[in-house]
C-alpha cells in the first residue's frame, strides 16, 4: 500500500494544520461507555451523517426499540486518516482488478482503512452519511465496491457491477489464479530453455576457438579431419630430418611441435569427454613414419 503510506506521511506533516480545521461536527451524543463498564461516559460526534467514537471508530445507533451502540471495531484494529467528504460519484470511476495505487490515484486517499493490502478494506465518507465499502482481494485487486446506507441494503457501485457482468466474483478468482500458474510455468520452460541455448552457444564458442575447455556432453566423441592446405602439398609430401623429430620431449606444446617440424602432411583431431585429442603424421628422411599425439594442446605420445 505504498501510496497510500506516502499519503499517510503527508498526512502526519501536516498533521498541526489539519487540526486547526476540525471536522464538521452536526451533533454529539453522550452514551455509557460500553467497552469499559464502569468508566463513565462517551461523547459520540455524529460527522458526514454517521457517528464516531473520539478516536474516529465508526458506531452504529440502535435500531428502532433498541438501546445500544454498536462500535463497529476494536482499539487500534483500523486506520483512520481524515474525515474530509468524499464526492460519491466518483465512486462510479471505479473498475473490477484496480490496484490500490489506481483506486487511490481515482479517488484520493481513503477516510479509513482495515485488513492486511492484499485483501483489506477502504472506507470512503461522503457527507450524506453513505459510504463506499471497497474490498481487495487475492493480490490486492479491486474485486467489490459497495454503496452502504444506515439502515438499508448494500448496493454494489454500478461501474464494478457491469464489470463483473452476473459472474461470480470466486469463480473468476480462481480463473485468475490459474491463468497465474500457468504463465509463471511456461516462463520457467521459458528460461530454461534460454539457458540451455546459451550454454550451448558458448560451448559452440569454444570449441570453434580451439579452447582446452571445450567439451562435448554425450559420450560419442565427435572427429574433424583436417585437409592439407594445398592439393600440391598433399602430393608432395615433407621430409623432416629425424634429429629434428628426435628433439620432439613429452609435455612439449602444440605451438613448440609446430615451430620444430612445421606442419605435417595429416592431421585430425578429435574433441570428447577427456578433452581435444590430436594426431600429427610425418615423414622423416630416414623414410619412416611417424605420429605424435597431443592432450588439449600438450605432447603425450612420440611415434
Amino acid at each position: 500500500m505504498s501510496l497510500l503510506k506516502a499519503g499517510v506521511c503527508a498526512w502526519l506533516s501536516i498533521g498541526p494544520l489539519m487540526l486547526a480545521q476540525a471536522p464538521h461536527v452536526t451533533d454529539t451524543k453522550v452514551v455509557d461507555n460500553w467497552e469499559e463498564k464502569g468508566h463513565g461516559k462517551e461523547v459520540l460526534r455524529k460527522i458526514n451523517g454517521r457517528w464516531w467514537t473520539q478516536d474516529n471508530r465508526e458506531v452504529t445507533p440502535p435500531g428502532k426499540g433498541g438501546f445500544f451502540w454498536t462500535v463497529d471495531s476494536k482499539p487500534g484494529s483500523s486506520q483512520f486518516f481524515h474525515h474530509r467528504p468524499f464526492e460519491l460519484a466518483r465512486a462510479e470511476s471505479l473498475h473490477l482488478w484496480m490496484r490500490r495505487e489506481e483506486v487511490e490515484a481515482a479517488l484520493g486517499p481513503p477516510n479509513r482503512a482495515s485488513g492486511r493490502d492484499e485483501h483489506g478494506r477502504w472506507f470512503y465518507y461522503a457527507a450524506n452519511g453513505v459510504k463506499v465499502n471497497i474490498w481487495f482481494v487475492d493480490d490486492g485487486v479491486l474485486g467489490d465496491a459497495k454503496y452502504e446506507t444506515v439502515g438499508e441494503k448494500a448496493q454494489m457501485v454500478a461501474s464494478v457491477e457491469r464489470d463483473l457482468n452476473g459472474q461470480d466474483l470466486f469463480k473468476l478468482l480462481a480463473e485468475r489464479a490459474s491463468q497465474r500458474s500457468r504463465e509463471r510455468q511456461a516462463q520457467r520452460s521459458s528460461d530454461m530453455r534460454n539457458e540451455q541455448a546459451a550454454r550451448m552457444q558458448a560451448f559452440r564458442e569454444r570449441a570453434r576457438s580451439g579452447s582446452s575447455g571445450a567439451r562435448y556432453t554425450t559420450a560419442q566423441p565427435s572427429t574433424v579431419l583436417v585437409a592439407p592446405a594445398a592439393p600440391e602439398s598433399a602430393a608432395k609430401k615433407r621430409i623432416i630430418p629425424a634429429d629434428a623429430f628426435a628433439g620432439i620431449t613429452l609435455g612439449a606444446t602444440r605451438d613448440d611441435l609446430l615451430n620444430k617440424l612445421g606442419e605435417p602432411n595429416n592431421r585430425f583431431a578429435i574433441s570428447g569427454d577427456d578433452g581435444t585429442r590430436e594426431s600429427f603424421t610425418y615423414d622423416l628422411d630416414s623414410g619412416e613414419t611417424v605420429v605424435i599425439r597431443l592432450l588439449d594442446g600438450k605432447v603425450v605420445k612420440v611415434r
